[in-house]
């Protein structure tokens, strides 16, 4: 049976290490330069103070993916809350089907429910499942650009 939930932040951090060291590797294009470690104290931190929400998606037991968001007020309109997705990661296992959908749909009605008046989501170029969000409602508001000191 597949869960979603609105974590505490309480999963051990080797449940969540298995999934997000995935997520790393598929990912990240700089490894040389933007080595592997999550900074787990610092979630805490900002989920201890209301300005971060985990959501997990368990099938049975097993934690096949997470989603953490950046909630805050807006700082240009400060009676709207905001959930920036700072990170979102299903094991390429488990992306069958609907999963994803289930799971954004999920994460939006989590977030609702609990004061989120506006959601964004950042998608990497490198697995655009921007299509699925436009399906969703959503409409592109904003692009980033990087670079690394040095580039």
């Amino acid at each position: 049976m597949m869960t979603f939930e609105r974590d505490n932040f309480n999963i051990p951090i080797s449940e969540i290490d298995r999934l997000a060291k995935m997520h790393y590797d598929e990912l990240m294009d700089r490894s040389d330069i933007t080595p592997f470690a999550i900074g787990y104290e610092k979630y805490k931190a900002l989920y201890a103070k209301g300005l971060c929400t985990l959501i997990s998606l368990r099938i049975g037991n097993l934690l096949v993916g997470y989603a953490v968001f950046l909630t805050y007020s807006h700082l240009h309109a400060q009676a709207n809350k905001m959930a920036q997705c700072d990170a979102m990661f299903i094991d390429p296992e488990y992306r069958k089907g609907f999963v994803g959908v289930r799971f954004i749909r999920e994460c939006e009605r989590i977030l609702f429910d609990n004061g989120i008046d506006k959601v964004t989501w950042s998608v990497n170029p490198k697995l655009d499942w921007s299509p699925i969000l436009t399906r969703s409602g959503y409409k592109l508001s904003s692009m980033s650009y990087s670079k690394y000191k040095g580039d």
